[in-house]
C-alpha cells in the first residue's frame, strides 16, 4: 500500500480494507488478491506492510488503538504511538494517510473500521514470528506494535520512538529476545549438523590491504626545496595571465571520443586522436588560444616566442616526450603562457633542471588527485605510487604537491554540489563539523572578516533553571547520574525539598533518595528509562529553549489541563507536545497513573507550567541585559542585531551593510583563501558575530559555529547537528536569543557525542524526533565529516593548500552522494560508478573548454545538454538506441493494450494547432526504473458562462477561437493558489519516486522530465537548465499560436507583442568565458529557432551569473530599449553590453548595415531598475525570471511578489506536466488523489 501510485493502487486497494473491516463484498478476484497478500499473525487487530523490500525501515505494522486512533511503526514517524494511543489522535506518515484514502473511497466510516478492528482496553503483551524474515519479531508492548529485527551477531534493532534511546534493552527488545535465542540455538544445531557433513575448505590467506602514508610524512614538504624551479629569467607571476578553469570531471570528449568511434583501422584512429587533440604533430608548437585574464582570443598579429618543455604521460612504459610550447602577449598586457586546457594537458609553470617547462596529460594528474582525494592519502604515498605505476615518473614528492595544488586549484566546483537535492539551499537539518572549524597552523591564517560586537550577556546560567541553587541541582544530578553517596549537607537540601526522589537507573541506592523497587520493580526498565530523562530534564538543567518551535500557548494549557482539570481532560490537548521525546515517553508511559493520583498529574503540570514560564521570564531577562547602559557603552549591539537581522534578510541587506563599514576595503571576503570558508552559492545575508573577550582567550583562528550558521542561511535550519550543541545552545540563547527563538532553532547532539555529554535530553536526538523529523542522527558528524575523512592526509599542510584540498575532497564527496539519490536505487552502492557522465549532464552547465569540445555538440545542434545515459554510453559503449539523445518516443499504449491515436485538434476557422491532451510514452531509458502512470486523464473542463475572467483583461472573450467548448489561454501563470485536490495531484507525481522517474518522456523542449526535475518546484529549489529551458519551449509554442491567430485576422492576438525567446545556452555561448564575445558561435540560432529579426517586438534571454544566479534581458524592439530584470537587484552593465553588441551584429548580419544604422542601437537606452519585487530568499531567481518572462511575453504588468513564489512554482509544475502554456485549465490532467466535489482549478 505505501509504495502505491496515487490514484490507481490505493484505489485498488480499498475493497481490501472494507474487507478487513467487515463491511465489503468479497469478489473472487477480490479473494484471489488477499491470498496473495503478506500473512498476518494478528488476525483482525492490525496488518503488516511491506512493499516488497528487506529493509526494516519500509515495513511497518499499522493497527487501531483502543481509543480510536490509527496508528504506524514506521521508521520515519516523528509521532510517539505510546503517547497518542492514550488519545484519540491518530499518526500522520504515508502509511496512515494511504489507510485513511482507502476507506474514505471504499465509503467505510472510520468508526465502522474502528470496530472491527482495535486493540482492547488492556492488551496482552505478546511475541509472534514476523512474515518478513527469519530474524524478525511481530511485537505487541504495552499498546505498541514494533517489529524488531536481530542481526547475525544478535544485535537487536527497536525503532519505537519511545524506545530508540534505548532501543537494546526496551520492553519490545526483552520480549522479543528469548524467542529469537531459541530460534538462533535451533540454526547454530542445524548449521552444525550440515558443517559435519560438508567438505572442507581450503584456509583463505590474508587479503591484501593498502595503506596510506603516515599522517607526519607530509609536514612541511611544501617548504622544501625541488627539482622544479622559477629562475630570474622567467616573466614575474603577476604579469602571466591567470589559468584558464577547467572541468572537475573529465567531459567524453576527454580521451573518450576514440573509443566511440567505428574503428576500423589505424589510419581512422589516427584521425580520430587528431581531432581530440591527443596526436600531435612533432615539431608543432602548442600555444594558449584565450587569455585566461580577459577572455581574450589569439590573432595573427599576436607574435609567439617558443620554448621547450617535457611532457610526462600516463602511460605506465613509454619515456616522457619533448614538446614546444609558445607564450604571447595579450592587448591586456598580460603574458598569455601555456597552460594546457585545450589539449588535456596541464602546465606546471615551472621548468626543471635542464631548464625545460613541465608538462602532465590530465589523465597523470588525474591519476594523482584521484589517490590523493578519493583513497585521502597522502603526496609522499602519492609519489611512491606514481614513481612505481609510470616508468618515466620521477619527480620529488615536494614537486608532486605543488603540481597537484595548482592542478586543483582550477578546477570549477558547481555550487550545485553543495545544494542537497531534497532539502534546497536553505536546509532543515544541518551538521557542524567541529573539527573543520580549527586550522593547524593558526599563525598563518588571518581570515578577513567584518563582523559585529555580539557577545554572551551577563545573564546567569542559574536563571534558565527551574532551580537557581547550585547545591541543589548538584545533589538533584548525583542522585540521577551515580549511585555514589549524598553528603550531609545533600541530604539535608534534599529533605528540604522533598522527602523522596525515587529514581535511578538500576542504582543500588540506599538510604536517602534511595528508588522504590516496591512499585517499580529493578528490573522495569521501560519505567526508570523514562523517569530519568524526565527529571534530567526539568529538574537538573536548564529549561529554556525546550519549547523552541512549539506552541507554547498549547503547552500552556496542557500543563493547566493537568493541574486544574479533572482526570483525563489533559489527553484532548496534548498534541502540543509531540515534538518533545522525553516528554511525551513519560506522559505515555505513566498515563494511567496521571489519571488515578491527582498530587502527582498536579506536581507534573507545575513543573511543565513552570518550565512554559520561563521563557518569557528569560525574554525579559535577554532584553534587559541587552539593552543595559554598560553593555551598550562597550560597543555590544546584540539588541540592534537581533531587531535588524532576525527576519529573512537577503544578499543586498548585507552588501549595504557592508558598504556602510569604514574599515572595509572592499576585498573579496568570500574567497575561500582570504575568509577560509567555503560554502558554495550561499551569499552570506547577516554579518558574522564575535565576542572580543571570548576571542582574547583563544589560540589561534577558529571559526565560530554560531556565526557560520547565522551568516549563511536567511532562514536558519530547525535542528543544528553539532558534538557541543548544549554548548552552542546555551551560548546563542545569550547572545541572539530572540532571532533563534523567531525561527524555532533546535541545537542537537549527534549519538556518539550524547554518550558522552551529560547534558539535558532537550539535546539527545532520539528525544527530539519532532524536530529531527525522522533523520537518522547515528554519528551525523563522522558520516558527513570532511575533517575526519582527510585527517591523516591533509592535516600537515599550510592552510591555503589545506583548504584548495579540502574544498574538492567535499565536491567529490557530494557528487558520489548526489549521483546516488538521482538513480533509479537510491540506496544502491554507486563506488563503482563512473561519475563524469552524471555530473556533465546534471550539475554544470557547460564544458571549460568551451564550444570547441565535441560534448558541447548537442546544445550547439539542438539546444538540449546530453542526458546522462547518452554520455555513458559514449563512454563504456552501453545501453540501447533509445538512450542517444533525440530518440523518437514509443507510441504511447493504452490500458487495453490499443495504441492511442494522436488527435491533431484545429481550430476551424483560422487553423491554429491547440495543444493536445498529454500523453504518456513508453519507457525509453534502461535505466530508468519507472515512468509515472495516470489514470484515465480528465477532458479539458468547458467554460460555463462568462469566459471574459479567464482570458488577459484586454482579450475580448468572443475574438477568442473556440471549438467544442475549448479555449486557449492568453493569460499569465495565475499566482491563485491551487486546490488542496489539484495541489496534492502535482505531489503525488514526485512523492515517494525514485529521481529518474520519468514523469514526462518528452517535452516541447525535447527534454526528458524526471521527478527530479519536477522536485526543483518545491521549497526554495534551484532551477536548473532543464527546467528553464523546458518553461521557454511552452512560451515559443504559445507565441507561435499567437502568431497564426493574429494571422487569421483575431484581435485578441493582435494586441499582445510578438515574441521570442532564446534557450539559456545562448547567452553562455556568447560569452563563454570572462571578456569574451562570440557572435559568429550564435550566428545561426536565432534563424534555426524561428527569429525574425524584422517582425519581432520582444527578445527575451535568460542569463545565469557564475552559475548561481539567474537574471533575464528583455530586447524590447517595438520600443526601443533594453530592460534588465533582476530579483536581487545586481549590476546590469556588463550583460546588457554584450547583448547590446549581439543585437547590433545580428541586425547587421540579417537586415543590413543600413538597418542596423537606422535603428542606432548604440543609444537605445537600459532599464535596469523599475520597481520590480525583489527576491527574499535563496532559491527563487529561476521562478521569478521565467515568471516575469511569462508576464513580459504577454504584455502583461508583473504583479507577481516573493509571497507568490510557491503558487507560481506549482503553476510551472502543471505547465510543465501539461506540456503547454495555453491549455486554459492544465490542473484538469493531473491525478486525482483526493475524494471529494472538487472538479477542476478555477483561475
Amino acid at each position: 500500500m505505501s509504495g502505491a501510485p496515487p490514484g490507481r493502487k490505493w484505489r485498488f486497494h480499498a475493497p481490501v480494507v472494507a474487507s478487513y473491516a467487515g463491511v465489503g463484498t468479497v469478489t473472487p478476484a477480490l479473494s484471489q488478491h488477499l491470498a496473495a497478500l503478506p500473512p498476518s499473525s494478528l488476525g483482525t487487530a492490525a496488518q503488516v506492510i511491506t512493499p516488497g523490500s528487506n529493509c526494516r525501515h519500509e515495513q511497518v505494522v499499522l493497527w487501531s488503538s483502543n481509543r480510536g486512533g490509527v496508528l504506524c511503526s514506521c521508521f520515519t514517524g516523528t509521532q510517539n504511538a505510546l503517547f497518542l494511543s492514550v488519545s484519540s489522535r491518530s499518526f500522520v506518515c504515508k502509511h496512515t494517510s494511504a489507510l485513511l484514502f482507502c476507506l474514505s473511497t471504499a465509503r467505510t466510516r472510520l468508526a465502522e473500521f474502528w470496530q472491527r478492528i482495535h486493540l482492547g482496553a488492556a492488551p496482552k503483551d505478546f511475541v509472534r514470528r514476523s512474515p518478513l524474515g527469519s530474524s524478525s519479531w511481530l511485537v505487541l508492548f504495552r499498546s505498541v506494535y514494533l517489529l524488531v529485527s536481530f542481526t547475525p551477531a544478535n544485535v537487536a534493532a527497536c525503532i519505537a520512538p519511545s524506545c530508540r534511546r534505548f532501543r537494546a534493552r526496551c520492553g519490545h527488545v526483552k520480549l522479543a529476545r528469548p524467542f529469537n535465542a531459541e530460534l538462533r540455538s535451533e540454526v547454530a544445531v542445524a548449521v552444525k549438523e550440515w558443517s559435519s557433513s560438508a567438505p572442507k575448505a581450503a584456509p583463505a590467506g590474508d587479503s591484501a590491504c593498502l595503506h596510506g602514508g603516515l599522517p607526519e610524512e607530509d609536514a612541511g614538504i611544501e617548504k622544501e626545496p625541488g627539482d622544479t624551479v622559477r629562475d630570474g629569467g622567467d616573466a614575474a607571476e603577476a604579469t602571466v595571465a591567470l589559468r584558464v578553469r577547467r572541468n572537475l570531471l573529465l567531459c567524453v570528449a576527454r580521451g573518450g571520443d576514440w573509443r566511440a568511434a567505428d574503428l576500423k583501422g589505424m589510419s581512422n584512429l589516427f584521425d580520430v586522436c587528431a581531432k581530440s587533440g591527443l596526436v600531435h604533430e612533432n615539431g608543432l608548437v602548442s600555444v594558449e588560444p584565450y587569455c585566461g585574464s580577459c577572455g581574450c582570443k589569439r590573432e595573427e598579429r599576436h607574435m609567439v616566442t617558443k620554448e621547450a618543455a617535457v611532457l610526462y604521460t600516463h602511460h605506465p612504459s613509454a619515456p616522457p616526450m619533448r614538446m614546444l610550447i609558445g607564450r604571447w602577449t595579450c592587448d591586456c598586457k598580460r603574458l598569455v603562457k601555456y597552460d594546457g586546457n585545450a589539449d588535456a594537458l596541464f602546465s606546471l609553470r615551472r621548468r626543471d633542471q635542464t631548464r625545460r617547462w613541465v608538462v602532465f596529460t590530465r589523465a597523470l594528474l588525474d591519476k594523482l588527485y584521484s589517490f590523493i582525494i578519493s583513497a585521502r592519502s597522502t603526496y609522499t604515498a602519492a609519489t611512491r605510487h606514481l614513481s612505481a605505476d609510470i616508468l618515466s615518473f620521477s619527480m620529488r614528492r615536494q614537486d608532486v604537491v605543488k603540481v597537484g595544488t595548482d592542478m586543483l586549484r582550477t578546477f570549477v566546483i558547481p555550487p550545485e554540489t553543495a545544494c542537497c537535492p531534497l532539502c534546497g539551499p536553505n536546509p532543515e537539518f544541518i551538521v557542524i563539523d567541529g573539527q573543520a572549524l580549527g586550522c593547524t597552523y593558526p599563525d598563518d591564517v588571518n581570515p578577513a572578516r567584518l563582523e559585529e560586537e555580539v557577545p554572551v550577556l551577563d545573564i546567569q546560567a542559574s536563571a534558565l533553571r527551574v532551580f537557581q541553587s547550585p547545591a541543589l541541582r548538584a545533589a538533584i544530578a548525583k542522585v540521577l547520574k551515580s549511585s555514589t553517596a549524598l553528603t550531609g549537607p545533600q541530604t539535608e537540601l534534599m529533605r528540604a525539598w522533598h522527602r523522596t526522589i525515587a529514581v535511578n537507573d538500576r542504582a543500588s541506592r540506599v538510604g536517602n533518595c534511595a528508588p522504590n523497587f516496591g512499585v517499580y520493580s529493578t528490573d522495569d526498565d521501560g519505567a526508570w528509562l523514562h523517569i530519568r530523562p524526565f527529571l534530567q530534564a526539568f529538574l537538573g538543567e536548564t529549561v529554556s529553549g525546550m519549547f523552541h518551535g512549539h506552541d507554547e500557548k498549547a503547552t500552556r494549557l496542557l500543563s493547566n489541563c493537568l493541574r486544574l482539570q479533572v482526570a483525563g481532560k489533559w489527553r484532548d490537548v496534548s498534541e502540543a507536545v509531540d515534538g518533545i521525546g522525553f516528554l511525551t515517553n513519560f506522559l505515555g508511559w505513566f498515563a494511567a497513573v496521571l489519571n488515578e493520583d491527582e498530587p502527582f498529574r498536579h506536581a507534573v503540570g507545575t513543573v511543565l507550567l513552570c518550565a512554559v514560564d520561563m521563557e518569557e521570564a528569560v525574554d525579559k531577562l535577554f532584553s534587559a541585559a541587552a539593552n543595559k547602559r554598560d553593555t551598550v557603552a562597550r560597543g555590544c549591539v546584540n539588541a540592534e542585531y537581533c531587531r535588524k537581522w532576525g527576519g529573512m534578510p537577503i544578499p543586498e541587506d548585507y552588501q549595504r551593510w557592508r558598504a556602510s563599514k569604514i574599515g572595509d576595503d572592499g576585498g573579496d571576503m568570500d574567497d575561500p583563501l582570504v575568509c577560509f570558508e567555503s560554502f558554495l552559492g550561499l551569499d552570506r545575508v547577516r554579518p558574522g558575530i564575535k565576542d572580543s573577550e571570548a576571542l582574547k582567550r583563544r589560540v589561534g583562528y577558529r571559526g565560530e559555529a554560531l556565526s557560520i550558521v547565522l551568516e549563511c542561511f536567511p532562514s536558519l535550519p530547525k535542528v543544528i547537528f553539532y558534538d557541543v550543541a548544549c554548548k552552542l545552545d546555551k551560548n546563542a540563547l545569550r547572545r541572539v536569543r530572540p532571532i533563534l527563538s523567531a525561527h524555532g532553532v533546535r541545537c542537537i547532539l549527534d549519538h556518539p557525542h550524547s554518550i558522552t555529554h551529560t547534558c539535558s535530553p532537550l539535546y539527545m536526538p532520539d528525544e527530539s524526533l519532532g524536530a529531527t523529523a525522522g533523520v537518522a542522527t547515528q554519528a551525523a558528524e563522522v558520516w558527513h565529516s570532511i575533517a575526519v575523512a582527510n585527517r591523516t592526509s591533509l592535516a600537515y599542510m599550510a592552510p591555503k593548500t589545506y583548504m584548495a584540498h579540502k574544498m574538492v575532497q567535499m565536491a567529490m564527496m557530494n557528487i558520489r552522494k548526489l549521483q546516488r539519490m538521482a538513480s533509479s536505487n537510491t540506496k544502491g552502492e554507486n563506488d563503482h560508478v563512473a561519475l563524469a557522465p552524471f555530473y556533465h549532464s546534471k550539475l554544470v552547465r557547460v564544458c571549460q573548454r568551451g564550444s570547441a569540445c565535441s560534448c558541447q555538440a548537442s546544445i550547439v545542434d539542438n539546444g538540449v545538454r546530453e542526458t546522462e545515459a547518452a554520455l555513458r554510453h559514449k563512454i563504456d559503449g552501453t545501453g540501447g538506441i533509445n538512450d542517444l539523445l533525440g530518440a523518437e518516443p514509443a507510441a504511447a499504449v493504452a490500458p487495453d493494450g490499443r495504441e492511442r491515436a494522436e488527435e491533431n485538434d484545429k481550430d476551424a476557422a483560422v487553423g491554429v494547432k491547440l495543444d493536445q491532451d498529454p500523453e504518456v510514452d513508453d519507457m525509453l531509458d534502461e535505466d530508468v526504473a519507472e515512468v509515472v502512470v495516470l489514470d484515465e486523464h480528465a477532458a479539458v473542463v468547458e467554460a460555463d458562462g462568462d469566459a471574459a475572467a479567464m482570458f488577459h483583461p484586454n482579450i475580448p472573450a468572443q475574438d477568442v477561437s473556440l471549438e467544442g467548448g475549448r479555449l486557449v489561454n492568453l493569460e499569465p501563470l495565475s499566482t491563485k493558489p491551487l486546490t488542496d485536490s489539484k495541489a496534492a495531484g502535482l505531489k503525488s507525481l514526485v512523492a515517494d519516486r525514485a529521481p529518474s522517474t520519468l514523469v514526462r518522456p518528452r517535452s516541447k523542449a525535447k527534454i526528458r522530465l524526471t521527478v527530479a526535475d519536477f522536485r526543483r518546484f518545491e521549497k526554495e529549489m534551484w532551477l536548473t537548465d532543464f527546467n528553464i529551458n523546458s518553461l521557454v519551449a511552452l512560451i515559443n509554442s504559445r507565441a507561435l499560436q499567437v502568431a497564426a491567430m493574429r494571422g487569421a485576422g483575431m484581435s485578441a492576438a493582435a494586441r499582445l507583442p510578438r515574441t521570442f525567446m532564446f534557450n539559456t545556452y545562448f547567452f553562455s555561448r556568447l560569452r563563454e568565458r570572462a571578456g569574451s564575445y562570440d557572435y559568429a558561435g550564435v550566428r545561426q540560432w536565432g534563424s534555426r529557432n524561428g527569429l525574425d529579426i524584422a517582425s519581432v517586438d520582444r527578445i527575451l534571454i535568460p542569463v545565469n551569473l557564475e552559475s548561481v544566479h539567474w537574471v533575464l534581458v528583455v530586447v524590447d524592439v517595438q520600443h526601443r530599449h533594453f530592460l534588465f530584470f533582476e530579483s536581487l537587484g545586481g549590476t546590469a552593465a556588463a550583460v546588457l553590453g554584450t547583448v547590446r553588441q549581439w543585437l547590433t551584429d545580428e541586425v547587421q548580419s540579417r537586415l543590413g548595415s543600413g538597418v542596423a544604422d537606422s535603428w542606432d542601437i548604440g543609444s537605445w537606452e537600459g532599464v535596469i531598475d523599475v520597481g520590480f519585487s525583489r527576491q527574499v530568499d535563496r532559491g527563487s531567481c529561476g521562478v521569478f525570471v521565467m515568471a516575469a518572462a511569462d508576464y513580459f511575453a504577454l504584455g502583461a504588468p508583473l504583479v507577481f511578489d516573493q509571497k507568490d513564489m510557491c503558487v507560481l512554482r506549482q503553476r510551472m509544475g502543471v505547465a510543465l506536466f501539461a506540456d503547454s502554456l495555453s491549455i486554459v485549465d492544465g490542473c484538469a490532467f493531473l491525478p486525482n488523489v483526493c475524494d471529494g466535489d472538487e472538479t477542476g482549478d478555477a483561475e
